[in-house]
């Protein structure tokens, strides 16, 4: 598939948005993208011998950078505004898309002490139900999404990537990546497997609308016990987001 071929969709972070164009069911791969990376990087790419677990492997770099879009490191000021402007294009873009995503972890945490992004967070932590990820698979895989941020005087291509595995993952595995093509940061989106084991479990993908660095965003309705669950009482201070 050739890069004409791939649909792009101009949003700015003020949500003036264009109209969204039919969608197709998409087979695409690297090779139909390359050509966004200012890089050479014909080395890496898939071999055809990954599984669930290694299909997006770990970044050689710190923190979470893709080496096919990038071969150094944002300093922290200019991370920070990179990592703003990601998560605000995903958020709006599954907005658009109609996909329902919710914050989790240290994203979550961040949510509810302050609305917003902390300074040491290096990523950002998100989830979708098994029949929002099987729709983007089918249709937006290797969709590229074209945005404005802020504070930024020129455009940002965003890349949506699903593994090809992620039917298959049962467990913590990443099953789709949203990539800044411009400096490789990216965030990784896990499917909410819902194994009903505990009232925590089975109340995480019930979620509530807030508002996340000025953008719509969703959390899960218990994240009181969710965020307790996995930093502690002292984790949670009486001042909350909503």
């Amino acid at each position: 598939m050739k890069i004409s071929h791939i649909c792009l969709i101009f949003v700015t972070l003020r949500h003036q948005t264009a109209a969204l164009p039919g969608l197709d069911k998409r087979e695409a791969d690297f090779d139909s993208v390359r050509l966004l990376s200012r890089l050479d990087r014909p080395d890496i790419q898939p071999k055809g011998q990954e599984t669930s677990q290694t299909y997006f492997p770990q970044s050689p770099l710190r923190a979470q950078y893709d080496v096919r879009f990038t071969d150094h490191l944002l300093d922290d000021a200019s991370h920070h505004l990179n990592l703003i402007a990601l998560a605000q294009s995903y958020l709006i873009s599954m907005n658009d898309l109609g996909i329902p995503t919710w914050l989790m972890h240290d994203t979550l945490l961040n949510w509810y002490r302050a609305g917003e992004l902390g300074q040491e967070q290096s990523h950002v932590d998100v989830m979708v139900s098994p029949k929002s990820m099987e729709f983007l698979a089918e249709f937006c895989n290797m969709t590229v999404y074209s945005h404005r941020p802020q504070h930024f005087k020129k455009k940002r291509n965003y890349l949506l990537e699903v593994s090809p595995f992620y039917q298959e993952s049962r467990g913590d595995e990443v099953d789709a990546r949203w990539i800044d093509t411009h400096t490789g940061l990216y965030i990784d989106v896990k499917t909410y497997r819902d194994h009903g084991t505990t009232e925590k479990s089975r109340g995480t993908n019930r979620l509530q609308e807030t508002v996340f660095e000025g953008v719509a965003a969703r959390v899960p309705r218990n994240h009181v016990e969710i965020l307790i669950d996995e930093y502690g009482q002292e984790a949670v201070s009486p001042r909350q987001n909503g």
